[in-house]
């Protein structure tokens, strides 16, 4: 595969609802590194979530994800 990033969708969508903002990142960022749903998605939290953030603080990520196929 010479494109790992074509085979997603193009783009990410970053919902901050709170603020009722949305902002698109493209998938290359991540997908030339992380092959496949759960890794990619595994990848989003890590980098939006700020560390030390309890699984139901507010601050958390909430990642809507699908695997490749």
């Amino acid at each position: 595969m010479s494109d790992p990033s074509s085979v997603y969708a193009g783009r990410i969508a970053h919902v901050d609802l709170a603020s009722r903002t949305v902002r698109h990142q493209p998938t290359s960022d991540y997908a030339r590194r992380w092959i496949g749903g759960r890794p990619l998605n595994t990848a989003l939290v890590w980098d939006v979530a700020p560390p030390g953030v309890g699984w139901d603080d507010p601050r958390n990520a909430l990642v809507f994800g699908a695997g490749l196929l």
